[in-house]
C-alpha cells in the first residue's frame, strides 16, 4: 500500500529526526536511567512535529534506541534498523562517544 501523499524534503521524517537528535543529544555520555527517560522524550518530539503535518489516516510509528557502544548490543539495533525497508520508513543513526542512538520512523496508512 503506497502513501497517498509523500513528505516533502524539508520537513520528511529524516529531516526531523536528524535536527531532534542533533539538538538534544549534544555532550550526552551514556546512562542507562537517564537514557531511559531520554528516549522517551526523543520519541515523542519526533512524533509530534511528523502528526503535525497532518497527513490524514498515518499512523506514526517512531523507534528510538540509546544504548552504550559495547559488544553486541549496536550491532543488533544496526540489524533491526536495516531490516526495515519500507520506503516509507526514514532511519538515522548516530555514533558518539561512548554511546550510539539510533532512531526509526514510518507511518502506516490506515484503512
Amino acid at each position: 500500500m503506497e502513501p497517498l501523499r509523500r513528505f516533502p524534503k524539508e520537513t520528511s521524517p529524516l529531516a526531523v529526526i536528524k535536527r531532534t537528535l542533533a539538538e538534544n543529544l549534544r555532550n550526552v555520555e551514556y546512562a542507562p536511567k537517564a537514557g531511559a527517560r531520554l528516549v522517551m522524550y526523543l520519541s515523542d518530539e519526533i512524533k509530534d512535529y511528523v502528526k503535525a503535518l497532518e497527513f490524514d489516516r498515518y499512523k506514526i510509528v517512531c523507534y528510538v534506541v540509546l544504548g552504550e557502544k559495547k559488544d553486541q548490543d549496536a550491532t543488533v539495533t544496526l540489524k533491526q534498523l536495516r531490516a526495515w525497508t519500507e520506503p516509507s520508513a526514514a532511519r538515522f543513526l548516530v555514533l558518539h562517544g561512548t554511546a550510539f542512538k539510533s532512531s526509526g520512523n514510518r507511518s502506516h496508512r490506515v484503512e
